[in-house]
């Protein structure tokens, strides 16, 4: 009898193990991956900070009553806002910190993982490009002009470069910009605890006042010139890079990141010895000498020069096993793995045994370590990079079942379910769901600071955020609350390891022909308005340079959804048009061998009017107003204190 109850025990103990480890070994289609690759990048898009565009932002304003609450319960400034922009103030005296990403869910550039994530993203690409396609532009501008910003709906209108690129590009403009010269780095702007106070949009907080998180009296708070070596490396390695796989695609800019990483190595090699936390909010990076190896490697890679390979290696003694995943204050994997390409064994060794770490640390197949509580997915997220780094390394041709594993649970196949990237749910699964109350102000576009923040919903045109919550080991555990950060919160450094395990899996299961970048792609400028004109000229701005021996191109000119050119020619660089609407034109290589995309939107708005900064009539007794836009059909009415001015008809009043 008690025999019996034994075996009856042992069996149900078996099935439920193999229940598990079959549903973790069960593969998404090549469909899902891509998808899910495209949402996880563009998320970056939605953490974009000044100009933008951010797309998940684009033409948000703070509507009227919050305004109003903002106003007398934050000093809100309704001057100071600017419709689906932020912070385009962040400066150092002249020297504008404007753009670059936020870190997670709030306002707050913060150096410990920006430089991390931008290189995490760029170098999953620099070893395994065939995982990266190109589905949109830089600015968003299919999905902006059709209203669908879905996967399905495939308004993305592709540019020639990979998205990943362009994502990165934004945060490598910003990166410029911090390494200012070879003495000059910046590595924070904004305060994490003044943002924190006030749960509004980007948009909406760039209006209140410094003490709230904002900027209406004076540009944020900044950190200059840290004591640190290890984020001016990270910021030194990704330019460098950058420099590498942007060269094929606009070789001055390339040119540009190479001598700003530069400024960045010069910086970094002048701390050596030091790293610096972000006060509350993140650590110190638990070594530099790591991202050191790093900077000195990519330099040695785009340069040439090898002396920074000599030095690169002379750091091989350093790295160490840290015992606990792969993040971006414990790097001692990757740059393992820059010095094992480099041909040092002992590297290659280290980066061997976090690999059999990680996949030996398991439970049901799921990886274990890292920190259990807070955010842990990320840590599976990061220990699948690094597998697929490894694989990479190794040249091999199959995805490892732990990668799979990990990266398939992120996205929904696990016993609840449940997908922790927000909006990504399956193919062919009817009882998919996904997190929808992320720890986020942007993507629920809530500036009301009274409202229940549970009771937020996300706006279809964000819905599909790609944003990957820090999640549960445990589906039974699942809490979808957007004050459970725990749970719920995210930022740029969890998603970077998601997206280059996904860019893995692709490059492998449904690799990209990667022979159609590289080419020489139209810029059409930015965005036109028929208003006071009735027309407008769009040129196409091309540098053929870069064509190869024997290569010629024809332009072809498109309206809207149209598949037939309104204009084509081998000459047709400039087109006028009369009416509103998304304007492409392709760059047609005439063998048919490839074809690059640019476009622009045309509308027939006015342009906003902009008459300057207040004028206090004190010292001087007048002053010429000027409203800057003119052209037939426009006219001008001029009010003061909100009544009409009679007969001021003109562009101009004093």
């Amino acid at each position: 009898m008690i025999t019996k109850k034994i075996s009856h025990v042992l069996t149900c103990i078996i099935f439920c193990l193999l229940g598990v480890l079959q549903g973790f070994s069960q593969n998404l289609t090549s469909n899902d991956y891509i998808k899910a690759l495209w949402m996880t990048t563009r998320m970056y898009g939605g953490q974009r900070s000044g100009d933008g565009p951010n797309w998940l932002i684009m033409n948000h304003s703070v509507s009227s009553s919050d305004a109003s609450t903002l106003a007398s319960a934050k000093g809100y400034v309704a001057s100071k806002m600017q419709a689906g922009k932020c912070f385009t103030d962040d400066a150092d005296g002249t020297h504008s910190l404007s753009g670059g990403w936020v870190d997670c869910g709030d306002h707050v550039k913060f150096g410990q993982t920006m430089f991390y994530s931008a290189y995490v993203l760029l170098k999953g690409y620099a070893e395994f490009p065939e995982g990266y396609d190109d589905f949109y532009s830089f600015d968003y501008s299919g999905y902006k002009n059709s209203g669908n910003f879905t996967w399905e709906g495939g308004k993305g209108i592709p540019n020639g470069i990979p998205d990943i690129l362009d994502e990165v590009k934004y945060q490598t403009d910003f990166l410029i910009k911090c390494a200012r010269n070879n003495t000059t780095f910046y590595s924070q702007v904004g305060d994490g605890d003044a943002d924190h106070k006030n749960w509004v949009t980007s948009v909406a907080m760039a209006a209140l006042p410094k003490d709230e998180g904002g900027q209406a009296n004076g540009a944020r708070n900044i950190v200059k010139n840290p004591n640190d070596a290890s984020m001016p490396s990270f910021a030194a390695a990704t330019l460098a890079l950058m420099a590498r796989v942007y060269a094929p695609f606009d070789p001055e800019y390339a040119d540009l990141c190479l001598t700003h990483a530069l400024y960045a190595y010069n910086y970094a090699k002048s701390k050596k010895g030091s790293t610096v936390s972000a006060g509350g909010f993140y650590p110190a990076n638990a070594k530099w000498e790591d991202d050191y190896a790093c900077a000195c490697a990519e330099l040695y890679w785009t340069t040439g020069n090898t002396s920074y390979r000599t030095e690169a290696l002379s750091y091989a003694g350093n790295l160490k096993n840290h015992n606990w995943c792969f993040n971006y204050n414990n790097n001692d994997d990757i740059a393992a793995y820059n010095l094992a390409k480099l041909g040092d064994a002992a590297s290659r060794t280290l980066l061997e045994s976090f690999v059999n770490a990680y996949k030996g640390a398991v439970s049901g197949g799921l990886y274990s370590g890292g920190d259990g509580s807070w955010g842990p997915l990320r840590y599976n997220a990061n220990a699948a990079f690094i597998v697929s780094m490894w694989g990479a390394l190794n040249n091999s041709t199959t995805v490892d079942a732990f990668i799979y594993n990990q990266i398939n649970y992120i996205l929904g196949v696990n016993s609840a379910n449940h997908s922790f990237v927000v909006g990504f749910n399956r193919s062919n699964c009817s009882s998919c769901k996904s997190t929808v109350k992320p720890h986020h102000r942007n993507v629920f576009l809530k500036d009301d600071i009274m409202g229940n923040k549970e009771t937020f919903t996300i706006p279809t045109k964000n819905a599909q955020h790609g944003f990957m919550v820090g999640g549960t080991r445990s589906p039974g555990s699942i809490s979808d609350q957007v004050e459970n950060y725990y749970q719920n919160e995210g930022g740029i450094d969890y998603n970077a390891g998601l997206v280059g395990a996904l860019g893995y899996i692709v490059s492998r299961i449904a690799p990209v022909d990667i022979n159609k970048f590289g080419h020489p792609s139209p810029d059409l400028g930015d965005e036109l308005t028929l208003c006071g004109t009735g027309s407008a000229t769009i040129t196409a701005t091309v540098n053929l340079s870069s064509l190869q021996p024997g290569e010629t191109v024809t332009y072809k000119w498109y309206k809207g959804n149209a598949t037939t050119p309104f204009q084509q020619g081998d000459n047709v660089k400039s087109v006028t048009v009369t009416q509103a609407d998304t304007y492409r034109c392709d760059l047609v290589e005439k063998s048919g061998a490839w074809k690059t995309s640019g476009s622009v939107v045309v509308t027939a708005t006015l342009p906003n009017v902009s008459l300057g900064d207040n004028v206090a009539l004190c010292e001087i007794t007048s002053k010429t107003l000027d409203a800057g836009i003119s052209g037939t059909g426009v006219t001008y009415t001029w009010t003061k204190n909100g009544s009409t001015i009679s007969g001021a008809t003109n562009k101009t009043y004093t």
